[in-house]
């Protein structure tokens, strides 16, 4: 069985944060376990920094499901909700929800 994990986020990469530093280290693990990581991220389509937390990307997910199906994932993480987030769970929720596990969480500091 194929394990390639699509990861949605609306972090980019070169962001300093939780949920950058998390997939980070979960890429070097899974790569070592045999799983393939995909991302859908802000680079994907056209974005914008959020009035008043440029740091925080609104995204047009334009063609997102194209996106996912392309990805032929065998699971899908959305680890945040943002803009791109939200489009793929509802997506997900209308298309492939009994055919693909599907995880969703949000990172909180406190």
């Amino acid at each position: 069985m194929q394990k390639r994990i699509l990861i949605i986020t609306d972090n980019l990469q070169d962001q300093i944060n939780g949920v950058v530093t998390t997939f980070e280290n979960i890429s070097k693990i899974s790569n070592r376990d045999g799983y393939d990581l995909v991302y859908i991220t802000p680079w994907d389509f056209p974005h914008t920094g959020a009035p008043g937390y440029p740091e925080v990307k609104l995204s047009w997910p334009k063609n997102i499901g194209k996106l996912i199906e392309e990805a032929n994932a065998s699971h899908i993480h959305i680890a945040t909700e943002g803009t791109v987030g939200l489009a793929v769970e509802c997506i997900v929720i209308a298309k492939v929800t009994n055919t693909i596990p599907v995880i969703t969480h949000v990172f909180r500091n406190l």
